[in-house]
């Protein structure tokens, strides 16, 4: 089993870590690991992204495979956290698979989305895009969201991770309960 932790700044340096260590894989005599490795299977990959002292994203993946060439790193079963003001999570979700952009800090998520924002609030969805500069997780495919006010089910929704406002697209229904 085959387990990597990587605490870093720059979202590219996952790409240098991962071909350093499938360098010494292949040994002193072969050619540079860029040259000989154009993917990367890992297992139990967790990443963590920072600014400063504070962690602002931890990903979780069972599965990862590294495109170095297109600075991607497609996912199985992920587990992420962004944070929120000061030191609350933000936004935690899980999909099936995912796909990170190494250049950006960008995710994609897809198949079986479910999440929890910082207020409590829990929803489900197929799809969902998160814009790491911007703090902002979004999707255009329907949504059921639940509250303590109970549950509405819309076209679509955004969410400013660090403001914690979740805005409905599209319109809403509630559902009864």
């Amino acid at each position: 089993m085959t387990v990597w932790s990587l605490h870093m700044h720059d979202p590219r340096t996952l790409v240098v870590c991962l071909l350093v260590a499938a360098a010494g894989f292949f040994g002193p005599e072969s050619a540079t690991a860029q040259e000989r490795v154009s993917t990367l299977d890992l297992t139990e990959l967790v990443y963590v992204g920072s600014k400063g002292d504070k962690s602002d994203i931890v990903l979780a993946a069972e599965s990862a495979r590294v495109l170095p060439e297109r600075e991607q790193v497609l996912l199985g079963a992920v587990d992420l956290t962004v944070a929120g003001p000061g030191k609350q999570a933000g936004l935690q979700l899980t999909c099936a698979h995912g796909e990170l952009d190494l250049e950006s800090g960008n995710f994609v998520g897809v198949g079986d989305v479910r999440g929890k924002t910082s207020d409590g609030r829990s929803f489900e969805t197929e799809r969902f895009q998160y814009d790491h500069e911007a703090g902002l997780v979004t999707t255009d495919a329907p949504v059921l969201i639940q509250g303590d006010t109970g549950t509405l089910r819309g076209r679509g929704f955004r969410y400013g991770v660090k403001d914690g406002r979740l805005q409905l697209l599209g319109g809403a229904t509630v559902v009864a309960q």
